[in-house]
């Protein structure tokens, strides 16, 4: 009897910012997405539960993707930028 497993790689965007920000690799101002990478252990080619998932601003122009947590995909919903995301980052550290 043969058990076919393995992984497969999903890609989502999940959301698109209503804003335009400036991108730190080609400093062109676009609306930028972000991105879900989810990995799946599969079992007879059906994914069964994930491995790994990680979230990812991306610059649609020059495909530059930069890691972000899940817990910041809120900040970004509610129509903030990454420039006050960093500055909040930087203020808890600093207190």
């Amino acid at each position: 009897m043969f058990i076919i497993k393995g992984f497969k790689k999903y890609n989502d965007v999940i959301l698109t910012i209503a804003h335009e920000e400036q991108c730190m690799n080609c400093c062109y101002k676009t609306k930028h997405r972000i991105i879900k990478y989810s990995e799946y252990f599969t079992l007879f080619f059906i994914p069964i539960f994930p491995v790994s998932i990680k979230y990812k601003l991306a610059c649609p122009r020059c495909t530059y993707e930069i890691r972000i947590k899940h817990s910041d995909i809120k900040h970004y919903k509610d129509n903030k930028g990454a420039a006050e995301l960093s500055a909040a980052r930087i203020e808890k550290y600093v207190e």
